[in-house]
């Protein structure tokens, strides 16, 4: 046995490893053949020449096309890079943290690491061993405690920054609100059929379709805040509706999101919807989502910047033609498209819904970010009806309308603290994320199961 080769795990094997590791592997024997996301032993997985599961085929499961007499052992980097990047493997990771994290005997950080190597790799640590693993922990501790550190003090440069911008837009600010009396016979002229202000409620305040929240949406400082699980649903529309324009005032919490919706229509189903959707296809892109993108493509527009830093002005105007136009703060969003509709959403048989592409709720569907105002039209608006509607939301004015109106010299300056704001709010998200992930328990044991995973021994046998 001293002499015996070192040799890799079959595929299987380091499977129903990790599934033994963080507890959940299920040795139910018998039954029918289940799919690869289930948490049986992989002896019992379903086997389709189609369709083979990823996870298998990357540690040199045997693919079914031809006769295989001897199962090669490859070492190839997609391998590692699937046992670090992997959502399965860092979701089984973090049941594993568990196991050691949540042990009812109140163990030490010292008793945690021994239980961890106790069923990785079926052995105690050394004591270099242990001592590596809690240097690892108090360095995720210093980290954090520097990460925060770093974000209090990137406030401090934003804050500063924040003051220097309005001082340079402020003025311009009060100009244009100013104005805004003169166009109000205009405004009011456009006439939409739903308006939903978020000021105390989610009643819609031009007719019947209010709203209810669910999953933790709620109303705060005149906003509808949905946190990636909240979401509203209306009542269900009291006409036909075709031709529409969707309008909604947002703020993101995070431009890294992907397919949240902000407003939609859909039926009660959410089989059938049109969709004001971020980022679902591309990143930072807004897009005009729908059922199974039946009617969406992509607008060719430039990626959202701004916003995460403050609200934003989307409008989606469907023609009658099946053109579909967008528009941001105001201003044509990319170009227009034609596409195979308009949907005809039926009286009494469709809804308005806020903070989610459409139903039912989860996945990539829901919005994190701030509903500030939104309306609803029977029609689609022209380019110039746009601009007007978009200077309805009280004290907001378009930060692209801002800047137009600036001098060249202003509008210099203007967009060299923007960029320098854009940069300080990126570092401080960054800082922020590294200072939470450290001084969150789960995410520091998570992490340690995980790198014991990724050493060899998890997978070789001597």
């Amino acid at each position: 046995m001293s002499h015996f080769p070192v040799r890799r795990l079959e595929a299987e094997a380091i499977r129903d490893a990790i599934l033994t590791s963080s507890g959940a592997l299920d040795d139910t024997m018998y039954g029918t053949s289940v799919g690869g996301n289930t948490r049986r032993r992989s002896v019992y997985l379903e086997v389709r020449r189609n369709r083979l599961d990823p996870f298998l085929t990357a540690f040199d499961a045997p693919q079914p096309h031809t006769t295989l007499g001897h199962r090669p052992a490859t070492n190839v980097p997609v391998q590692s890079l699937l046992l670090l990047n992997n959502r399965w493997v860092i979701e089984q990771a973090e049941q594993c943290a568990k196991r050691a994290w949540s042990r009812p005997d109140g163990s030490s950080d010292r008793q945690r690491v021994e239980f961890l190597y106790r069923v990785c790799f079926s052995r105690p640590p050394t004591e270099a061993e242990v001592d590596d693993c809690l240097a690892y922990l108090a360095a995720r501790d210093g980290a954090a405690l520097a990460a925060k550190t770093q974000a209090n003090d990137l406030e401090e440069e934003i804050a500063a920054l924040g003051e220097q911008l309005s001082a340079i837009t402020q003025p311009m600010r009060e100009r244009l609100l100013a104005s805004r009396s003169a166009s109000r016979v205009e405004r009011e002229a456009l006439r939409p059929i739903a308006r939903w202000d978020f000021e105390a409620d989610l009643s819609d305040s031009l007719g019947p379709l209010d709203g209810r929240a669910f999953g933790g949406a709620q109303i705060h400082n005149g906003a509808l805040i949905v946190d990636g699980q909240g979401y509203v649903v209306t009542a269900k529309l009291d006409r036909p509706l075709t031709e529409k324009t969707l309008e909604v005032w947002v703020e993101l919490s995070t431009l890294d999101q992907r397919g949240g919706g902000a407003m939609s229509i859909q039926t009660p189903d959410g089989a059938v919807f049109d969709s004001i959707v971020f980022a679902e296809k591309h990143p930072r892109q807004w897009l005009a989502g729908s059922d199974f993108f039946r009617r969406t493509q992509p607008f060719q527009a430039p990626s959202e910047l701004a916003a995460s830093q403050h609200p934003v002005h989307i409008a989606f105007c469907y023609d009658s033609d099946g053109t579909i136009r967008g528009y941001r703060d105001g201003q044509l969003y990319g170009t227009p498209y034609r596409s195979p509709g308009p949907v005809e959403f039926e009286s009494g048989k469709a809804e308005v819904v806020f903070g989610m592409r459409h139903g039912p709720p989860g996945g990539n569907k829901m919005l994190f970010g701030r509903i500030l105002h939104a309306q609803l039209y029977d029609r689609a608006l022209s380019s110039d009806e746009v601009a007007v509607s978009g200077l309805s939301l009280g004290g907001y004015v378009p930060e692209s309308r801002i800047e137009a109106e600036l001098s060249k010299q202003q509008r210099a300056q203007y967009r060299r603290v923007q960029s320098a704001l854009t940069a300080l709010i990126q570092r401080h998200q960054e800082s922020t994320a590294t200072a939470n992930s450290g001084a969150d328990q789960r995410n520091r044991w998570r992490d340690l199961a995980h790198a014991l995973w990724n050493l060899k021994e998890f997978i070789y046998v001597r």
